[in-house]
């Protein structure tokens, strides 16, 4: 069932819908903690590659809503699908969180990853904000089928890349079915194959809730 989107956004006003588009990137702006941590380190990491992708958008995206509210302009179709890429993106980071690393952490998996220190921000808060901006007042302008071969592009773009490096021994990871090296073929193979499956999944589900 298509989500009423039009009908969500006239509830909310064009002077409120900047600052809530923003949210998030207010939020990502408060963990300063990665860059500190790893240096450019930080962007082997597809959860800080995400929501790096999603700040940027959403300052963008913020900035054209000021200017809808202003001169009755609309958005750009190539704006509207870029913060869609964005939350596709991270709800791609919290999955993988949820269902994939958390598990392999152990039994304070959860509460390592989604409660403690950047990681509520990375993992939990900026994909669920970006989620609840997305669902209350935007649309896709494309089928889910397009919109959903557009969306798996970063997540590709970063597991090719990843992987090259990998192999080329220039980084290890960062995670754990991303080292080549440490598994079979077999395995990074289906590692492969099930995630860039999941995030083509979460595309078009994303985009069939909001076409």
């Amino acid at each position: 069932m298509h989500l009423c989107l039009s009908e969500s956004a006239s509830q909310v006003s064009s002077s409120e819908r900047p600052m809530r588009d923003a949210f998030p990137v207010w939020v990502f702006l408060l963990n300063t903690e990665s860059a500190g941590k790893n240096g450019f380190g930080m962007f082997t990491f597809y959860t800080v590659d995400s929501n790096i992708f999603a700040m940027v958008v959403c300052t963008v995206y913020a900035a054209f809503l000021i200017r809808r509210a202003i001169s009755e302009k609309k958005i750009p179709e190539q704006i509207q699908m870029a913060k869609y890429m964005a939350v596709c993106c991270l709800t791609v980071t919290f999955l993988m969180v949820v269902l994939v690393l958390a598990p392999m952490v152990g039994k304070d998996g959860y509460q390592i990853l989604l409660l403690s220190g950047e990681m509520k921000f990375h993992h939990l808060l900026c994909p669920l904000l970006a989620g609840m901006s997305f669902f209350l007042s935007d649309h896709i302008p494309f089928k889910p089928g397009k919109a959903a071969r557009v969306a798996i592009l970063p997540t590709a773009g970063y597991a090719a890349v990843t992987v090259i490096l990998n192999l080329l021994h220039i980084i290890s990871g960062p995670y754990p079915f991303l080292k080549v090296y440490e598994q079979p073929v077999a395995v990074s193979v289906l590692w492969f194959a099930l995630i860039f499956c999941g995030a083509y999944g979460v595309a078009w589900g994303i985009a069939e809730a909001a076409y």
